[in-house]
């Protein structure tokens, strides 16, 4: 067996253990055990709180934490949410995580860790490895985003002519969309301002410099085009009704109102001036 069979065949063996443990809630329920949450990424971190503090406290080495989260199982909903559990405790370590992914307390954390912990400040004495190490466990961590996806309908298109593209009736974006991509342009937002803050004149020395560079640009364009809802955030200077924030312009490019002047009733003179003038009269000279 190659590397690869036995990799796959530890992860399946992972994944069914793992998923045991929901399929026999009902079980565990009924011989007297403690009630157990419905809701299965509860489940999984109630039934294993015993072991991902023992991880945190004896994997601390960023490498070794991505190769450990790289290598859990992650082909179903429960065991994917395992992963992103794990990744953002060895992120957040020594900070306890105590909540849903999904909740707005996450997102918070997350965005509070990258902004003034020290291990995502560049210096001189950056270990890019490291670096890149847990901009890994951050881009698994977060996932499609931390917050729930907010389900779209698909909306029906208008039937077209031959040869013609279908037109799609464009869908206003609801509250839940608009907070789900705000989260989303903060998180890419800081993640740009740490890539821009690399200066890779000394990537000839060091290639783990611009490997870090190249996983950060990755993350951001993930971020921008795949988990923001509609794309990436067109930045619109006459503003929208979706970016508020943007400066509204167009109030300077509007056309002022010209009232037409009445016809004046005795030429280009004033009424004062023409009396002030002198007629000459043709026949006294």
């Amino acid at each position: 067996m190659s590397h690869f069979d036995i990799l796959h065949a530890v992860q399946d063996a992972m994944e069914a253990i793992i998923c045991n443990f929901a399929d026999n809630k009902k079980l565990i329920s009924g011989v007297g055990g403690p009630p157990l949450q419905d809701d299965a990424p509860f489940l999984i971190v109630s039934q294993l709180n015993t072991i991902i503090p023992q991880l945190l406290t004896k994997v601390t080495h960023p490498v070794l934490q991505r190769n450990l989260t790289c290598a859990l199982p992650a082909m179903c909903p429960l065991t994917a949410y395992l992963q992103r559990h794990l990744a953002f405790s060895f992120l957040l370590h020594p900070t306890p995580v105590s909540m849903s992914l999904a909740d707005d307390k996450a997102h918070d954390l997350v965005l509070d860790h990258i902004t003034k912990s020290p291990d995502f400040f560049i210096n001189k004495n950056t270990d890019y490895g490291h670096l890149a190490a847990r901009l890994a466990l951050l881009d698994i961590a977060i996932g499609p985003g931390l917050l729930a996806v907010p389900y779209q309908p698909l909306s029906s298109s208008a039937p077209s002519e031959a040869g013609s593209s279908p037109i799609h009736a464009p869908v206003p974006a609801s509250s839940e969309v608009r907070q789900f991509n705000e989260q989303i342009d903060a998180l890419a937002q800081q993640i740009k301002l740490l890539g821009n803050s690399i200066v890779e004149a000394g990537a000839v020395v060091d290639i783990a410099i611009l490997e870090t560079k190249n996983s950060i640009e990755r993350m951001c364009a993930r971020l921008e085009h795949a988990s923001r809802i509609g794309g990436k955030k067109i930045h619109d200077v006459f503003g929208s009704d979706e970016e508020d924030s943007q400066l509204r312009l167009s109030k300077f490019f509007k056309k002022a109102h010209k009232s037409s002047p009445s016809a004046p009733s005795r030429g280009i003179f004033k009424q004062n001036e023409d009396s002030d003038l002198d007629l000459v009269d043709g026949t006294q000279t």
